[in-house]
């Protein structure tokens, strides 16, 4: 996630180009009251000039991409213009299908995305990032998948047939959430059972507990049951929702766990979201044998006729094409 983040910030820079104003500046960065335009912050009072941010940005060292399997050392500029005109590519190569997206299948997708927490899009939205960037990026998505998906169709049927066959795989597993204590002798062990029985749990951590999670009161995060050694999943199983284990001994120390909360394993009911996910699901999977994308793409990148206003850009462009056709096996 944070390689998109980078590349497509990477491409603002150089579509907007050096000196421009606020408009083509996340609106999180442009929001700093104490910044000047031409600026993307300050140092001790000394200004980081936004032409400097750009030019640095475009051509910074120890920076690549992997190229069939290989590590590329590549400037942020290029990985960002070998995007860019992948996405075109991508575009234009729908267009001659006529699968294009349309400007409504890219509204309900945006839609759908930014509905979802942690999804790429709607962190993208979060940090700033324009509508108008967020649609572009979705209406690519939509074409390699309207391209992926050519000529395919699946029914309610077999949707549900894949649904019923495969419930495993739609079952949200187990879960516990523990808070912990760690000792590493039998005396402090003891000392811990007499703190517990007038003391909270959280309180008795911070004071005696040696593991890192003393500073939050012992608390852990919530796991799935399945990830728990076995030991500790036993006495957890046997433990009720709000009470404490025995104590675990385990590599030389002592643990001690309060069960905060138990949650059952639940089977995903198939809803039209689910049904909509799985139909995607199985286009996908059928596509992969009826439609080649990757060959569609490449034969198209080897008629493509790329012409950059950076001399530099063009000469990694072309290097990298010829490289990348000939890896590929078409050179």
């Amino acid at each position: 996630m944070l390689v998109f983040l980078f590349e497509l910030l990477f491409s603002f820079a150089i579509a907007a180009g050096p000196g421009v104003g606020n408009s083509a500046v996340p609106a999180a960065a442009a929001a700093v009251p104490s910044v000047a335009q031409d600026a993307v912050g300050t140092v001790n009072g000394e200004p980081i000039l936004r032409s400097d941010y750009f030019n640095r940005m475009e051509f910074m060292s120890g920076v690549g991409t992997v190229l069939n399997g290989r590590f590329v050392q590549s400037p942020p500029a290029f990985l960002a213009i070998e995007r860019l005109i992948n996405d075109r590519l991508v575009l234009q190569l729908a267009k001659s299908k006529g699968v294009s997206p349309t400007a409504g299948e890219i509204e309900n997708s945006l839609k759908e995305h930014l509905s979802r927490e942690g999804d790429r899009i709607k962190i993208l939205s979060d940090f700033g990032v324009p509508q108008s960037e967020l649609k572009a990026l979705v209406a690519v998505e939509l074409a390699q998948f309207k391209l992926a998906t050519m000529g395919v169709t699946v029914t309610d049927q077999q949707v549900t047939e894949y649904y019923n066959t495969n419930k495993a795989y739609f079952t949200t597993p187990a879960k516990v959430k523990l808070k912990v204590i760690v000792v590493k002798s039998v005396t402090d062990r003891d000392k811990v059972d007499i703190a517990l029985k007038t003391r909270p749990f959280s309180d008795v951590a911070r004071e005696m507990s040696t593991d890192l999670t003393k500073f939050d009161g012992g608390d852990l995060p919530e796991v799935d049951v399945g990830r728990l050694p076995q030991n500790t999943l036993n006495e957890v199983s046997r433990t009720a929702e709000g009470q404490m284990t025995a104590w675990i001994e385990s590599e030389g120390a002592f643990l001690k766990y309060l069960v905060e909360k138990k949650e059952e394993a639940k089977q995903l009911p198939l809803d039209p979201q689910l049904r909509e996910s799985i139909r995607k699901q199985l286009m996908v999977s059928i596509g992969q044998t009826k439609n080649d994308l990757k060959k569609m793409m490449d034969e198209l990148r080897k008629s493509a006729k790329v012409q950059l206003s950076s001399p530099g850009l063009q000469k990694l462009w072309d290097a990298y094409i010829k490289d990348y056709l000939l890896q590929s096996g078409g050179g």
